[in-house]
């Protein structure tokens, strides 16, 4: 499982916090949420996603209730969402890039434990 995978990555590199970017198909979320869950619950490991995809998260682009059209053609359309986000304006700026990040790559071909591979 998607867990089970995880937490052998968790146990091995000793991490404290598992950190992820946001999904946001139904299934992946309840995935999601089922990881964090239990890293939390059987690991004391703590779990954060972050918007890393869209501009607008789905549920802050929530449409009019008063708009038929939107609400004829359903949530999936793409006329419904945009309507949701047109009321909430312009997007934030992009953030600046990081001054630096180096990251100590493993010789090619060999094939390292997770600790071996360094971020300064």
């Amino acid at each position: 499982s998607s867990f089970d995978e995880l937490a052998a990555v968790v146990r091995e590199c000793g991490a404290k916090d598992v950190y992820c970017n946001r999904v946001y198909e139904p299934w992946k979320i309840a995935r999601d949420r089922e990881c964090q869950r239990r890293l939390l619950a059987e690991l004391g490991v703590g779990f954060r996603s972050f918007n890393a995809g869209v501009l607008y998260e789905p549920w802050d682009a929530r449409p009019d209730a008063t708009d038929d059209a939107c609400w004829n053609s359903g949530y999936g359309s793409v006329r419904f969402f945009l309507r949701g986000c047109a009321r909430l304006g312009e997007p934030p700026p992009p953030l600046p890039p990081p001054p630096t990040m180096r990251v100590r790559l493993p010789r090619r071909g060999s094939n390292p434990r997770i600790q071996s591979v360094g971020v300064d």
